[in-house]
């Protein structure tokens, strides 16, 4: 639960901390009584999100969100057993109606733009210039884009990405040693290091397709 309103932030600090002990009340008696395999994919998991330093991202609980509310409502069952609760069905539906309130402005959103086409992959200029890739690009090459992992998927060519950390000095040294031969561009994606490291290079990057948004770039000291 977030609120633009301050005065009712601290209830999303609240209801975070309570959930988060339910969770790991949930976790500790599910695994107290019955280990299975996917306790362990669950603890596996998690130790990959606090022991590599990612950036925060709600993207990287998704797996997981699952497992999440099974040991949320293990120990909400749990702590009613406890106090004696009776699990009544107006209490049951009093909590989903609670989660529905959490959730009320993503379920908003998702409703109102159900049958917009937003702004991705699925827009047609995007389309436009996978297909482009798909064709005219041979599949033993490497394009570089900061969202590689999307291109890869939509084109099923090979993609890299820059390092965020480094020069352009350093990245070229890097891709080129890699390979990579291909650079495109989205200027709605907005990453200055990117940019910086295309306007490095740019008297050996040639266009080669260009259309309102994006740019694909040959790198014409990589033609072998």
């Amino acid at each position: 639960f977030k609120s633009s309103d301050p005065e009712l932030a601290i209830y999303s600090t609240i209801i975070g901390f309570v959930f988060l002990g339910l969770t790991g009340l949930g976790f500790i008696y599910k695994v107290s009584k019955k280990t299975e395999i996917f306790d362990f994919i669950f603890l596996c998991y998690l130790l990959v999100i606090f022991l590599f330093s990612f950036v925060s991202d709600y993207r990287y609980i998704v797996p997981i969100h699952i497992f999440l509310m099974l040991y949320l409502f293990t120990g909400l069952k749990y702590l009613a057993a406890k106090l004696r609760l009776r699990q009544t069905t107006i209490a049951q539906l009093i909590f989903v109606a609670l989660i529905l309130f959490m959730y009320s402005d993503h379920l908003h959103y998702i409703w109102t733009t159900r049958n917009d086409i937003l702004e991705g992959p699925y827009e047609p200029i995007s389309q436009e210039t996978f297909a482009y890739l798909r064709t005219h690009i041979p599949d033993d090459q490497i394009i570089v884009f900061n969202k590689a992992r999307t291109l890869a998927l939509y084109t099923g060519k090979k993609t890299t990405i820059h390092n965020f950390n480094a020069t352009s000095s350093e990245n070229y040294r890097r891709l080129h040693a890699m390979g990579a031969r291909y650079y495109l561009l989205n200027p709605k994606v907005d990453d200055f290091n990117y940019v910086a490291l295309i306007r490095y290079k740019q008297k050996d990057f040639k266009p080669i397709y260009q259309n309102w948004q994006f740019t694909l770039f040959e790198d014409t000291t990589a033609i072998r």
